[in-house]
């Protein structure tokens, strides 16, 4: 049994069920009214079905739960998707305010940039849609006024420009990965 008494309020770590990070997240949040971060990262990847937006828990199995951990303990632990609390020994350490303000930072960053997908000319991409789909190309400009860019890509061994929707291509490296 973790030692609770020397505990102060603070950011605890929680183990989750499999999967049950967001889940376990939400019911802290709504029926304990405790601050619970679960942090995501969201990507884009080209599939079968074009390009998708996919979700991963960025620590998976773990959630920060904000609290006072000698008054509420026990009602963490009957929470939904709660497995257990991250402890040493009977020594349960507490995750610096510093370190979860600096993750929601970086998630913020990365999908802003997300958000602006730079297609600058030059970049590497890969049509996600269409005739040309999973061929790669390189971004030769953009079509001023609409919502597609130019594209230069060798096909049947010679170069051709097609324009396409700039929905319909993913960068080769998505700026969530780097």
């Amino acid at each position: 049994m973790p030692d609770l008494y020397s505990c102060e309020e603070g950011w605890y770590c929680f183990c989750t069920l499999p999967k049950k990070e967001r889940i376990a997240a939400t019911h802290l949040e709504n029926e304990a009214e405790l601050p619970a971060f679960a942090p995501v990262v969201r990507y884009l990847k080209n599939t079968r079905r074009g390009k998708t937006t996919f979700q991963e828990a960025m620590f998976p199995g773990y959630i920060f739960v904000r609290c006072d951990l000698k008054s509420v303990y026990r009602r963490i632990m009957a929470t939904n998707g709660i497995r257990s609390l991250v402890t040493y020994g009977e020594r349960v350490p507490q995750v610096p305010a510093e370190f979860i303000e600096a993750i929601r930072a970086q998630i913020v960053r990365a999908q802003q940039r997300a958000d602006e997908p730079e297609l600058a000319a030059g970049t590497k991409v890969v049509i996600a849609e269409g005739a040309f789909k999973g061929i790669e190309a390189v971004v030769s400009g953009a079509v001023p006024g609409k919502e597609r860019v130019r594209l230069l890509l060798e096909f049947l061994g010679q170069r051709i420009e097609v324009k396409v929707p700039r929905k319909s291509v993913l960068r080769t490296k998505s700026p969530l990965r780097e």
